[in-house]
């Protein structure tokens, strides 16, 4: 909103000191011993306590383990203070920090109205003029505004104004709410935005309510006009829009008798048919200009707002009568170089381009809400945003429990959230915050009332998971619920297919869901990345991982790792998104984050780094084939096919364009891995509506002529081929002839005994140890690390995909990539891997899965060594058990065969008989 007022910049140098007001006041002298720049917080002006075992976080920092495991000792030394569980702040402060300023004001301000504007402060701000208090405001989520023009009133020239912020836990809005946490925007202290004197005339508009009625051509508009005189004033007050200059709305105007003190004033002001109407594809904002006349007074208001009504029915949402699908990311307050969010609207400006690049739509702002430039560059590019209240009640005190020490927060939270920001188009979806295990059900039920009260701007939802409400008009539906713990389970325990879908789930309510922070699959950190944090939080817990990975002799192939882990998440975030898809009438999906999550444990989800920077493995490009607003969809039953089999794929399409798509002909083809195609073929349809549309035909494949066992690529396309998706598949030989063995040079054993004896004769041995009988914790799983492994330290999954040197001679007849895919699954989960230290920590496994970068082990699948004149080939993976069933190990199995028992069959690292010994004790 441009509102009608003459302004004093008061960023730039501030005296302060870290005190409560009283010492201030009590000190002699009015010379602080410190300075800052504001806007900024103390931190970034590196000021506060150094950091130390004793820092008063805000934050659960994950039971403690970072203060007593033997591990992390080196880092809790002085001079090398490392915490692993969030980024680290230079300086570190939580109390009271007064910030002081000498005023002076020009003569002409005089008879006007003086505000004190402060655009965001971390926390509560008490403001003094001339040691006289003003007053308090505590709002995370708004501006804090005073109006100072009567305590100036004596000496109007020249004041002191001191500025007080708290930072301190003030109230239970829980330690981990991304509002206030150390976990991602950290708990500065300092204003930030603009700080500045408002000049007002004692006559002026102070708030401006637009709500279109989109169905009804017009708009309601509520105006709260100030009037400090002492007298009432005949004023016209004149409405006119207009569309990129275009003036194509009537010009209204009213005659209003203005009252003292404050007015309100309602209008319906008419909307032409013929202003375009706001959306993610048509972003069109109408101009609103505001003329309040009268005596010796002429002000202009300007407003832009969108055209739209959002809705729900029949479990979906619609916009202006279309169906919309949420394609979402949460926002959790990620700030790497300033811990703190940005004003600056070329920020926003980057962040959502590159969402909407990766075809997200809707930004969900995870217990906390961002400042108004945010919502103007979402009006601008066209993104729906879940603004909150700044609440995740998930871990707190006993004395937060009780819900009256925290509702009135979240009321007064609400208005102004509303008041300030609800005229933004972008502003379509509100909740109070997150996961809210203490909050009572009744609570909740009140706030969702009193959000949804007069409003129709946007839809209203209790909780983010926890607490649904029957008033609720979507539900946000995550783990205990069904999305996360159905599709979690199922990639260990259902083969590889793309038909999995939510329609069971859908049926359970009468609201749209939306899948609550989906996805939560970590990538191994990217080293490369630290050069990148230049500001005032640095990368302590990423050093911690070189150093593990130093220690245990896999830092110099890092890169090679954290590409093949970020090669298998991304296939695994493909799969997940592709299922939501296919859930028919689904409301939406939330991911976790389309960038990393840097906190609680350092949660490294995201195709992006903490930055919005590609981290090399996939392309927006490649990322919205499955995640835009069409998105192709084929459904197999399964991702590895016989070749003595029929290749079957459904097809649907996840249409949610802005209108249906006419006639035309959907193309499909094999390819091989010279991208050569060896089988195509057309659909022709007559139009795709929006939705989820299914298509009757199906591509069907004879594989007979497959002989060779390969990786093909099936990919469908339409619109000319702007539009096109793809999938991997493997089709291995039913039949395999058994490789020429010499049994007086080979063995195949699961004893080590047995295995040295015969190496002792200078014969090669195929190892297999038996996998009940591998120790460490850690075994095979094709799921990756869910979050991490330091705030969820209970789960099974351990690993992260696996890096393989698929130019190795022993996988020459086993078709595979760098990184693990979907054939791996059936072997993956009959492994168990080997943990190399000591002298295997030398050797580079042909298959390395990818460890937990909390401990950054070198694991090992299969690898070889030398023996006196024998070579053993390690393999824990059980390629034995029932290979008739599972064609891919047996697969697996021909090709080390092949290998064992050629002239390529060379290991590179030797060991005596006492080293191999010793290395495979545990294994009787």
């Amino acid at each position: 909103m441009n509102h009608y007022y003459q302004k004093i910049d008061l960023s730039g140098e501030w005296k302060f000191r870290l005190a409560g007001f009283k010492k201030i006041q009590e000190s002699k002298k009015r010379i602080d011993i410190f300075k800052v720049n504001l806007p900024g917080s103390l931190n970034e002006n590196k000021i506060g306590n150094d950091i130390d075992l004793n820092t008063p976080w805000t934050g659960f920092t994950g039971g403690g383990g970072w203060k007593r495991k033997k591990k992390y000792a080196p880092y809790r030394e002085p001079g090398n203070i490392k915490v692993p569980f969030w980024l680290q702040p230079l300086k570190y402060y939580k109390g009271k920090a007064v910030y002081t300023r000498e005023i002076r004001l020009s003569q002409e301000w005089k008879g006007k109205q003086i505000y004190l504007f402060l655009e965001r402060c971390h926390w509560k701000s008490t403001v003094w003029i001339n040691k006289r208090k003003i007053g308090t405001q505590n709002s995370l989520s708004t501006p804090h505004q005073y109006n100072i023009t009567q305590a100036i009133k004596k000496n109007p020239q020249k004041f002191i104004l001191d500025i007080e912020i708290d930072n301190n836990y003030l109230i239970g809005v829980g330690i981990n709410a991304h509002s206030i946490t150390d976990h991602t925007q950290t708990n500065w202290n300092g204003i930030i935005g603009k700080i500045e004197l408002q000049i007002k005339d004692p006559i002026h508009i102070s708030n401006i309510e637009i709500i279109p009625k989109v169905e009804s051509n017009f708009a309601k508009m509520n105006l709260e006009v100030q009037n400090f005189t002492n007298s009432k004033h005949d004023l016209s007050l004149t409405i006119k829009s207009d569309f990129k200059n275009k003036i194509i709305g009537e010009e209204k105007e009213n005659n209003i008798v203005l009252g003292k003190g404050t007015n309100n004033i309602k209008i319906e002001y008419p909307l032409s048919e013929e202003y375009p109407h706001w959306n993610e594809f048509t972003p069109d904002l109408i101009h609103i200009q505001i003329v309040l006349k009268g005596k010796e007074l002429n002000q202009k208001y300007d407003e832009y707002i969108g055209l739209r009504h959002i809705s729900q029915k029949d479990h979906q949402f619609h916009l202006d009568g279309k169906k919309v699908i949420l394609r979402g990311t949460l926002d959790c307050c990620t700030f790497p170089k300033t811990g703190y969010p940005s004003i600056k609207k070329e920020k926003w400006i980057q962040i959502f381009k590159i969402c909407k690049n990766h075809g997200i739509n809707h930004i969900r702002f995870h217990s906390w809400c961002p400042p108004e430039v945010t919502f103007e560059v979402a009006d601008e590019l066209g993104l729906y945003l879940q603004p909150e209240c700044g609440i995740w009640r998930g871990l707190t005190t006993i004395k937060e429990i009780a819900d009256e020490l925290v509702y009135p927060f979240l009321i007064k939270e609400t208005k102004k959230i509303i008041k300030n920001f609800a005229n933004h188009p972008s502003f379509m979806f509100f909740c109070h915050g997150n996961e809210s295990w203490n909050l009572q059900r009744t609570t909740i039920e009140k706030w969702v009332k009193f959000a949804k009260k007069n409003e129709t701007r946007f839809l209203v939802s209790g909780s983010a998971h926890f607490k649904l409400t029957k008033y609720d008009d979507y539900h946000q539906v995550g783990p205990g619920s069904g999305f996360h713990m159905r599709y979690h389970k199922r990639f260990n325990k259902s083969p590889p297919s793309t038909a999995k879908n939510y329609n069971d789930m859908i049926k359970t309510k009468p609201v749209p869901l939306v899948a609550h922070e989906i996805g939560q699959w970590c990538v191994l950190p990217n080293l490369q990345e630290m050069k990148k944090y230049t500001g005032c939080l640095k990368p302590k817990n990423y050093e911690i991982v070189e150093d593990f990975m130093r220690e245990n002799k896999i830092y110099s192939h890092a890169d090679e790792l954290f590409m093949a882990s970020g090669k298998f998440q991304t296939l695994i975030y493909k799969e997940s998104i592709e299922a939501m898809l296919r859930t028919k009438k689904i409301g939406g999906y939330q991911l976790l984050g389309l960038n990393d999550f840097p906190g609680q444990g350092t949660a490294l989800v995201g195709v992006l780094d903490a930055f919005w920077e590609e981290k090399g493995y996939v392309t927006p490009e490649e990322y919205k084939r499955f995640n835009g607003p069409i998105v192709i969809l084929a459904e197999m039953e399964k991702r590895v096919w016989k070749n003595s089999e029929t290749f079957k794929a459904k097809i649907k399409i996840s249409q949610f364009s802005n209108a249906p798509l006419q006639e035309g002909v959907i193309q499909w083809k094999i390819m091989d891995p010279s991208k050569s195609t060896v089988e195509q073929g057309s659909i022709i349809y007559n139009e795709i509506p929006i939705g989820l549309y299914n298509l009757q035909e199906e591509i069907i494949v004879q594989l007979t002529d497959f002989q060779t066992p390969l990786k093909y690529v099936l990919e469908i396309s339409i619109l000319d081929g702007e539009v096109y998706n793809n999938w991997d598949i493997w089709v291995y030989p039913t039949e395999l002839e058994d490789p020429s063995i010499d049994d007086e040079k080979f063995i195949i054993t699961e004893k080590i005994t047995e295995a040295i004896t015969e190496l002792k004769k200078g014969k090669n041995v195929l190892y297999l140890p038996e996998i009940s009988k591998i120790p460490h914790k850690t075994f095979g799983s094709f799921e990756p690390i869910f979050w991490n492994t330091a705030w969820f330290p209970n789960q099974k999954m351990h690993t992260l995909g696996q890096l393989t040197d698929k130019e190795h001679p022993a996988l020459r007849d086993f078709p595979t990539d760098t990184y693990c895919n979907w054939q791996w699954w059936e072997i993956i989960n009959e492994s168990k891997p080997i943990v190399m230290d000591g002298l295997l920590s030398k050797i580079k496994p042909i298959i390395q899965p990818i460890d937990d970068w909390n401990t950054s082990r070198k694991l090992g699948l299969l690898f070889v060594v030398e023996c006196r004149k024998g070579k053993l080939l390690v393999c824990a993976i059980d390629i034995k058990k029932d290979l008739e069933k599972r064609i891919v190990a047996s697969q697996l199995k021909y090709s080390l065969l092949k290998y064992i028992t050629s002239k390529n069959f060379k290991p590179q690292h030797k060991f005596t008989l006492e080293q191999i010994g010793k290395l495979f004790e545990k294994y009787p």
